[in-house]
């Protein structure tokens, strides 16, 4: 686990200097977080998560660290990339019994999970806002696998809208 704020800060240099990319989107924080909590955590050779392409991501956003520098960032840290571990441990077992099998993901902002554990065969159902799916096109490679569809999960209307495409 790596440690508050130097980790964060030492993270951001590093993603900076290797991929020498000017960071081009300002993506508002509760979307970004995960993904940099992910990253920093792909950083440490003890990782419980291991997660490339949130780092990839995170190179080319602007945001403001200082949220990982309040008392809590060790705690969010470990209790997202722990929730993150379990929940990816529990979907590729899924996929390994069904490996064309269709994902159902709701409300994951920019989650990653889908490259993490794309097994050439899976789809993906992506339901989400608007906004998160409109930076989610932005910021990650699309696959005609993965189909993203914008509603509104705080009511269950949606439920009888969802078909699963053929």
């Amino acid at each position: 686990m790596m440690a508050k704020s130097s980790s964060a800060d030492n993270a951001t240099a590093r993603y900076a200097n290797k991929n020498m990319i000017e960071p081009q989107f300002v993506v508002p924080e509760h979307l970004i977080m995960p993904l940099w909590l992910r990253s920093v955590e792909s950083l440490s050779d003890e990782g419980l998560v291991y997660d490339p392409m949130a780092a990839s991501v995170c190179s080319q956003c602007v945001f403001s660290t200082a949220v990982c520098d309040d008392f809590e960032f060790s705690t969010r840290q470990l209790l997202h990339n722990a929730i993150t571990h379990l929940t990816d441990n529990a979907v590729s077992d899924f996929l390994s019994r069904y490996p064309s099998g269709w994902v159902i993901n709701l409300s994951d902002g920019l989650d990653t999970r889908f490259y993490r554990l794309d097994n050439g065969r899976c789809r993906w159902l992506e339901l989400d806002t608007s906004e998160s799916l409109i930076w989610r096109q932005r910021l990650l490679h699309k696959n005609e696998r993965f189909y993203p569809r914008a509603v509104n999960l705080t009511d269950s209307a949606w439920i009888k809208d969802i078909s699963i495409p053929a």
